[in-house]
């Protein structure tokens, strides 16, 4: 009998595993979007390795995510449709972005041009991210095991 293999899997009961991963997201509240799976050592090798092929499916899907390409045409519609009101900034960190571009990939890099010359307020920044996130699919991917 190996030494896992008198107690019970800590992470079998599906509640377990969300509490988890709430308090996990609660700590690194800044990597909402990245994947959380759950996989142990005896789940993890064998001819039924159906966990391990899910991180590595995941690792791939998220490789694609970092490649991914915007136009610059896609940045300014979508710069149209946001709702700035919403952004959690104070009115003297506010700024007008004229234009948006993607610079680069893996990671994601955009430039913003804007009528002022400052650093982007923190939570505006994040609230960016978010919209960037959920318009083009630079989101959570979620394949847990649940």
């Amino acid at each position: 009998m190996g030494r896992g293999d008198h107690r019970p899997d800590r992470w079998q009961a599906a509640g377990d595993r969300e509490i988890f991963e709430k308090q996990l997201r609660s700590v690194l509240k800044y990597l909402s979007y990245a994947p959380v799976i759950f996989l142990s050592a005896l789940e993890g090798t064998g001819p039924g390795a159906k966990k391990l092929l899910r991180v590595l499916n995941e690792v791939v899907a998220v490789a694609a995510e970092r490649r991914k390409r915007v136009s610059t045409g896609q940045m300014n519609r979508f710069l149209d449709k946001i709702d700035f009101q919403r952004a959690p900034v104070p009115m003297a960190k506010r700024l007008r972005i004229f234009y948006m571009t993607q610079a680069a990939v893996a990671p994601p890099t955009f430039v913003l041009f804007t009528d002022r010359d400052i650093k982007l307020h923190f939570s505006f920044e994040r609230f960016l991210e978010n919209q960037i996130r959920e318009a083009f699919g630079f989101k959570e991917r979620r394949s847990g095991s649940r």
